[in-house]
């Protein structure tokens, strides 16, 4: 026994639906802050019928391969977008529109890459002080910071060799 199909011109087979979120507890996280150098993944994993577009906004402008020195790149049909190598002038808000012609959906992610540098207005004994870390000079005890506040700053290398510096 054979089968006939049969269709109808302008009939879909499945249900059309607008766009939605398929993998929401990957997109909890809105901040990241990431040190330089780090790569960042963003997700915005939609389904819908027809199957969405998926474009990317930096600071509410749309992202270009140019607008960035080493790029960036796209899997999953432009809905992951991948930075290796994050600068500080990463930083800004990153928003994914999921759409087809029956509606659209964003979602906003926040990036905030963290220079690093090390501060401080103390001396070492011997000690060797990481330089992924950030110091306030305003304190007794040295104290976790974000880079790029100004003021008086003292590098400190391994062991107790140190040289001082002005403004950053």
């Amino acid at each position: 026994m054979s089968k006939v199909v049969v269709r109808i011109l302008g009939q879909t087979s499945s249900k059309e639906f607008k766009p939605r979120w398929t993998r929401v507890e990957r997109m909890q996280k809105t901040l990241h802050v990431e040190p330089a150098g780090n790569t960042v993944i963003l997700r915005c994993r939609a389904e819908g019928n027809p199957t969405p577009n998926v474009i990317w906004y930096k600071n509410n402008k749309t992202m270009r391969q140019n607008d960035r020195i080493s790029g960036f790149k796209l899997k999953n049909n432009d809905q992951t977008i991948i930075f290796e190598t994050v600068v500080p002038s990463d930083d800004g808000f990153y928003m994914c529109v999921a759409s087809n012609r029956l509606g659209s959906i964003n979602h906003t992610y926040e990036l905030d890459v963290q220079e690093l540098a090390v501060w401080g207005n103390f001396k070492t004994k011997k000690r060797t002080w990481s330089s992924s870390t950030l110091y306030r000079n305003d304190t007794k005890h040295p104290q976790e910071i974000k880079s790029g506040v100004p003021g008086q700053f003292e590098v400190i290398e391994r062991g107790d060799t140190t040289s001082q510096g002005s403004e950053y």
